[in-house]
């Protein structure tokens, strides 16, 4: 059935752990009457934040909540259990995972949000075959994959700009 990305329900432990490389995307919910104190940004690497990136923790008011996943690896951790980026010059991430399938299945549509004002491009390589796509900004854009009666097991990786956030993909 379809992956709601960042519903763990839905993504039913298909990723475990930090090995995937996609990373759980959170952004605030800011209540009506705070948002002009606390408008939401996202920065340069992809975190979204209401009134800034310091003391995000100290707004009671504002809860993070989980909305899709970001292609963000390869990534390490601090001292402190923060996520580190590896090349920090890099805006591209990647992030990968693997899933069997009835072979009833013909396509594997993933639906991608860019919350930037510039169109992004992100790679999806289904077993192998890539397509580059080109997300424009402030928008959505669903991307259909074919798939063929062979494939039952399948690897599938997105390689793309870690502002992207991949919110579902289902196989029909």
């Amino acid at each position: 059935s379809k992956i709601v990305w960042g519903d763990y329900a839905s993504e039913r432990g298909l990723l475990t752990g930090i090995y995937s490389g996609l990373i759980l995307n959170t952004v605030p919910v800011v209540p009506a009457d705070l948002a002009s104190t606390y408008p939401v940004t996202v920065d340069s690497v992809g975190y979204t934040f209401a009134g800034g990136t310091s003391g995000w923790n100290t707004k009671p008011a504002i809860q993070y909540v989980p909305r899709g996943r970001r292609a963000f690896g390869p990534y390490t951790f601090s001292s402190g259990g923060a996520v580190e980026l590896i090349d920090k010059k890099s805006t591209v991430g990647e992030g990968r995972f693997w899933i069997r399938v009835p072979s009833s299945r013909t396509s594997m549509s993933t639906t991608i949000s860019n919350p930037m004002p510039q169109s992004l491009q992100i790679e999806i390589t289904v077993n192998g075959v890539s397509s580059p796509v080109m997300v424009p900004g402030k928008s959505f854009s669903t991307v259909k994959t074919p798939l063929t009666r062979a494939d039952k097991t399948i690897s599938v990786s997105f390689k793309g700009d870690r502002r992207l956030v991949l919110l579902e993909t289902d196989f029909k």
